[in-house]
């Protein structure tokens, strides 16, 4: 299964960062379409999540420090020739998130 892997430094302290991203999250999901089954559990400051996007399932893990998110999302082989452009979109998101 593919995966993207992303390291974003932040200096925001672990809760605000995560503050940040909940919010994040909470606002996308109701402004993407075709995103659907999204689940969400938070541990600390490790996030796991699932949904569907465009019948594609979706999974990863966030894992929010004092100094740096880390991001890991897996997802099928089908949805490879989008992972340059999520991993991209992502990135570009998150360093604007944490800025």
């Amino acid at each position: 299964m593919p995966r993207i892997s992303l390291a974003i430094p932040h200096g925001l302290g672990a809760d605000e960062a995560r503050t940040r991203i909940t919010g994040f999250i909470a606002q996308a999901r109701h402004q993407v379409g075709g995103v659907s089954n999204f689940n969400e559990q938070w541990f600390g400051g490790v996030g796991t999540y699932s949904f569907r996007a465009l019948g594609f399932l979706v999974e990863g893990r966030l894992d929010v420090r004092d100094d740096i998110l880390t991001v890991q999302l897996d997802f099928p082989f089908a949805a490879l020739p989008w992972k340059g452009k999520a991993e991209n979109e992502i990135r570009t998101q998150a360093v604007a998130l944490l800025t």
